[in-house]
């Protein structure tokens, strides 16, 4: 079988000798599973579940992530691109060119990944430029007069290489429409370019240059739309959606909700080896602008309608010194990271906010900003205490320094900005301020990792490991008048194993147990949100991921996992009605209408009205007790060419959207194939493909507020062909 080479502990090593539970989805596998971008990870990837908050790819690894994806909160599951921390959720959502591998590295990476990856980390892999010239490209059409493409071109001259990837997607017909303005949804359009400039100055010394650009356009997890079980505040609900002539996909909505997102970055990465040590230094720049129209209400009447500017800018260095001999392999190193996340601005205009209905657009405007230090020093060091056994131990101490400030003002008479204009290019009208906020707070923790391994058998590798993780405190920009959210911590004990049966079969396992604290908590109150604290989550279960070459061009790949999951004490709120809404029930569940979203799990026992809310015994998040997938490959000689055949299934079961558990998404299945030709020389290739080939239709994102609960769907089936030249 081939030999995986990971990058998880910094160094170069075989995935089967590393004590750390690893998905690796190869370039490869993205092919053959048909997975073009970060939110289709999933389906190759048990245990991790992709979702979307607006322009944000939300990852919970294990029942980890974070709630919520408004600019300035970071994802408990970290996203790297060599080497490089991605800070923005809109960030993580781009498509996958020139990819060499992604590792999913599983639990808290306290020490070596440790800026907030209490659930783990997402590390991509890019290709490296190759001195021999090599040209690659493809084109194709496919259902919804969709149009993609792909270039890839490296070579180089003496000590010189370099390359260039290009890749563009563009959906012109959505899978629905909006019925209001008869507008085509739920499409999206992609380009990315990606470039690298290598320098190998000797046999132990050489720079890389990096750099890319991406564009995210479209409405996918951005048009709403009523689930069955809401009730508008408009009075109407989803039996009047559909009785309304609306299809899954379609919506109501005055104005054509979108997002676009622009990221962009470079980096400057230096090796230098000398004798036992290599010296590493990584300086990068990140960044993403975007631009938001999100309509919360579902409905026809401009009730929440957000406009925003969104911005994240990251400034990072990281210096690495590593060392290898004999028994011992250690490294050493310090993280510096300097971001700003910014609204400008975030504007809440309708009757939630300011009482106006139809096209008048007074509104709230938002102007905030929080401003991130970030110091980290670390290291690791493994020991070999025998030929077989190894000892590890690492330890990292972070420093992060979050200031926030932010102006409020109420805006009158003033029309609502487009996609290319802010608040200011309209000077008419009369601005009032209303609030200004400054803010400051520092959060420190010390995490460490212990592991030990150890070789039964040339074939066979067990481990067990303990290990913190922390996720630094933070403000919420929406709601710049709240206190910050406090950091969490996550303690996980794993053992495992990494097994090579009959030089046919890979087989690698893991079972764990999770203590989680302080649980940052994304909660939306009419047309305002909190971000609150958990107190605890207890989390255990197990996971695996194998590969198998069955003979005859066959082979089979899969991975699954089982979670148990529950919050533990968790108070959310003491609420007091003054009067119970016509036909509502006794209990206090949910009554539309602004800011009466509360929890169905309320008590009243002394009768006074005041109402205990309570989150305790829930199931976390965005986490299905099971998930599961497979993919069934077969190659053959066709002719005087190659045939490859693929199938990829993936199955989740159901998870529920928020804290109160009270909206759920059911379990359920997805196909893909493909069916691929390639030419003698292998320079020439066609492939026919499908994506959700059973339609099925399931929820991307699901926003439970105040004016009922909405949610957006994920693509519908897909199918085309593809063209593949190689030089």
């Amino acid at each position: 079988m081939e030999d995986i080479i990971v990058t998880a502990q910094k160094r170069a090593e075989s995935l089967q000798d590393v004590p750390i539970a690893i998905s690796v989805v190869t370039a490869g596998s993205l092919t053959n599973a048909g997975i073009r971008s970060t939110q289709d990870l999933s389906q190759s990837v048990a245990g991790l579940n992709v979702t979307r908050t607006t322009e944000a790819t939300v990852f919970t690894l294990r029942g980890v992530g974070t709630q919520g994806g408004s600019t300035g909160q970071d994802s408990a599951v970290a996203t790297f691109i060599d080497g490089v921390y991605i800070p923005s959720m809109a960030g993580s959502t781009f498509a996958l060119n020139n990819i060499e591998r992604i590792e999913v590295l599983k639990g808290p990476q306290g020490t070596l990944y440790g800026r907030n990856a209490t659930g783990g980390a997402v590390n991509v892999v890019t290709r490296t430029p190759k001195q021999d010239l090599a040209i690659e490209a493809s084109a194709g059409v496919a259902n919804l007069a969709t149009m993609e493409g792909s270039f890839y071109i490296t070579g180089g001259t003496g000590a010189v290489a370099a390359d260039v990837a290009v890749y563009y997607r563009n959906q012109e017909h959505g899978f629905g429409e909006n019925r209001i303005i008869n507008r085509d949804i739920n499409k999206s359009r992609d380009f990315i370019i990606r470039s690298k400039l290598l320098f190998e100055l000797g046999d132990e010394t050489r720079m890389v240059f990096s750099g890319d650009y991406g564009r995210t356009q479209g409405s996918i997890a951005m048009a709403y739309r009523p689930v069955p079980t809401s009730q508008l505040v408009d009075g109407t609900g989803y039996a009047e959606f559909i009785a309304g002539g609306n299809g899954y996909y379609d919506s109501q909505s005055e104005f054509n909700p979108i997002m676009d997102t622009r990221m962009f970055g470079g980096s400057f990465r230096f090796e230098h080896g000398f004798g036992d040590f290599m010296l590493t230094n990584i300086l990068a720049f990140r960044g993403a602008d975007g631009f938001q129209r999100v309509e919360v209400d579902a409905t026809p009447v401009k009730i929440v309608d957000a406009p925003l500017f969104n911005s994240e800018k990251q400034w990072t260095e990281e210096l690495q010194l590593s060392y290898g001999s004999g028994p011992l392999t250690a490294i050493v190193g310090f993280f510096y990271m300097d971001a700003t996340s910014r609204y400008d601005p975030f504007q809440i205009a309708g009757l939630a906010i300011t009482g106006q209905t139809g096209g008048l657009s007074n509104r709230i405007i938002n102007y905030s900003a929080q401003k991130t230090r970030s110091y980290a020093g670390f290291g690791q060091a493994t020991w070999s205490v025998s030929d077989n056994t190894n000892l590890t131990a690492g330890f990292r101490y972070t420093v992060d320094k979050r200031t926030l400030e932010a102006e409020q003002s109420l805006a009158i008479g003033m029309p609502l900005p487009d996609a290319m204009c802010r608040s200011f290019c309209y000077p008419d009208g009369t601005l009032f301020p209303l609030a200004s906020f400054d803010q400051s707070r520092t959060f420190k923790k010390p995490t460490w990792r212990l592991a030990v391994d150890h070789q039964l058998t040339p074939e066979l590798m067990l481990y067990g490991s303990y290990s913190r993780g922390f996720k630094s405190g933070v403000f919420n920009l929406t709601s710049p008048g709240d206190p910050p959210a406090q950091p969490e911590t996550l303690d996980a004990f794993e053992l495992g194993f990494k097994s090579t049966l009959l030089d046919r079969i890979r087989f690698n396992a893991a079972a764990f147990y999770y203590d989680y604290k302080n649980i940052q908590a994304f909660q939306v109150n009419g047309a305002t949100t909190t971000l609150t604290n958990a107190a605890t989550a207890r989390i255990y279960g197990f996971d695996f991921d194998f590969l198998a070459e069955l003979g005859a061009g066959f082979s089979l790949a899969g991975s699954g996992a089982y979670l148990h999951h529950r919050y533990g004490d968790f108070p959310v709120a003491t609420i007091t009605f003054l009067e119970k809404p016509p036909g509502a029930p006794d209990y206090p569940g949910y009554t539309p209408g602004l800011g009466n979203y509360v929890f169905p799990n309320c008590s009243d026992s002394a009768h006074t009205g005041n109402f205990y809310c309570s989150a305790s015994g829930n199931r976390l998040v965005n986490t299905p007790d099971f998930s599961m997938n497979l993919t069934l490959n077969h190659e053959m000689d066709l002719g005087s060419g190659r045939l490859n055949s693929n199938v990829n299934w993936s199955y989740s079961s159901s998870f529920y959207w928020a804290v109160d558990n009270r909206e759920k998404q059911d379990s359920f299945s997805l196909f893909n194939a493909q069916l691929a030709w390639t030419a003698p020389g292998d320079q020439f290739s066609v492939r026919l493909w499908g994506r959700n080939l059973g339609n099925k239709k399931y929820l991307v994102t699901l926003n439970q507020n105040g004016t009922g609960d909405i949610g957006s769907p994920a693509p519908g089936r897909t199918y085309g062909v593809t063209l593949g030249f190689t030089y």
